[in-house]
């Protein structure tokens, strides 16, 4: 919680951090370690897909001195709440991606940017997490 309050104050733009391993720990039968202790993103996957996200405004950008100028985000004013739900390797469990939906709903989240591991996306509709948890978006 000190990370998050940290970053809160300098800049404004993370305003919340929340994290769903339930349903890996039941899944894969382990025990809590201290990696499910946090929603900081290890890997650097979340960082990266949420600076193009909401990534704030950059001055005196180039790619090896070429196309000098600012760069940012999709939508750099934005403020963001990151709900993590994959771990070490990259396992994103059903239980745990539908608790985010859940906790973004009751939130008030106003759009999310999905960006997972895991298995393809294009099973049946009704067995599908992404699927279940957009509708419930629609429905709240």
């Amino acid at each position: 919680m000190i990370e998050i309050l940290i970053v809160f104050m300098i800049n404004r733009k993370l305003i919340g951090a929340r994290y769903f391993y339930e349903g890996y720990k039941a899944s894969r039968n382990v025990s809590k370690n201290a990696s499910f202790n946090s929603a900081r993103d290890y890997e650097g996957h979340g960082t990266h897909t949420l600076s193009t996200a909401a990534g704030n405004f950059v001055d005196g950008v180039s790619v090896f001195g070429n196309g000098n100028g600012t760069a940012s985000g999709a939508s750099p004013k934005a403020r963001v709440a990151s709900y993590k739900v994959c771990w070490g390797d990259s396992i994103c469990n059903d239980a745990d991606i539908l608790a985010a939906f859940e906790a973004a709903i009751t939130d008030g989240v106003d759009v999310i940017s999905l960006s997972l591991a895991g298995e393809s996306p294009y099973k049946e509709y009704f067995n599908n997490t992404i699927s279940i948890g957009t509708m419930h978006l629609s429905m709240a």
